[in-house]
């Protein structure tokens, strides 16, 4: 795993004025949602991570495995002694890593910008679990995305509008308009889970 999260930055840094452009490009989209829900009572920075950690890291999983594709380098990958699915379970930190690593920079200079206005995360068991949770479900969805990535090749806008829609009705960064969402079945999941281990110790 440390081997495939030093390649990883390598890679990023051989190809450094893109991945500048990048970083800047995710750091302006991350400073605009926070500024934009900065006074919304349901912003918490908490949800806001879990949501941009999971979906980039499987947005930069499938953008690497579409351009193996493209440039024949997944034969390597698929006559190596590992499966490409182990591969990729190794790449997920060195994914997840770098866009935990672009969110931290965007808050830093949130608090620069707006130190008295900013929200602060939430943290308790119940989001603890929440978090656990969650990150299982999407490690499911980055294998299934693996999947379909091997299987139809390029997938990518599909993914970019489902990445659209979860920005919008999953209730990790807007208030959702719908009484079932994404974030409330997480936050009522989490919190049953709690109460179950509560009874279970007391």
């Amino acid at each position: 795993m440390y081997n495939e999260i030093k390649r990883y930055f390598f890679f990023k840094r051989h190809y450094l004025v893109d991945s500048v452009c990048e970083i800047l490009y995710q750091m302006i989209f991350v400073l605009g949602m926070c500024m934009l829900l900065l006074h919304q009572p349901n912003l918490n920075l908490m949800m806001f991570f879990l949501f941009f950690t999971a979906t980039n890291t499987i947005l930069a999983a499938n953008n690497e495995l579409e351009f193996e594709i493209r440039s024949g380098q997944v034969d390597n990958l698929r006559h190596n002694d590992r499966s490409i699915y182990v591969v990729y379970m190794d790449r997920i930190a060195g994914y997840f890593l770098y866009n935990a690593t672009i969110f931290g920079l965007s808050c830093a200079v949130l608090l620069l910008l707006m130190p008295t206005g900013l929200l602060q995360p939430v943290f308790s068991p119940s989001v603890f679990v929440m978090a656990l949770m969650h990150y299982l479900f999407f490690f499911l969805l980055y294998l299934l995305i693996i999947w379909l990535t091997l299987k139809f090749e390029r997938i990518s806008v599909a993914l970019n509008f489902g990445y659209a829609c979860l920005l919008i009705y999953s209730g990790l960064v807007f208030p959702s308009a719908f009484a079932l969402s994404y974030r409330n079945i997480l936050e009522s999941a989490s919190t049953l889970v709690v109460k179950l281990l509560y009874a279970l110790l007391i």
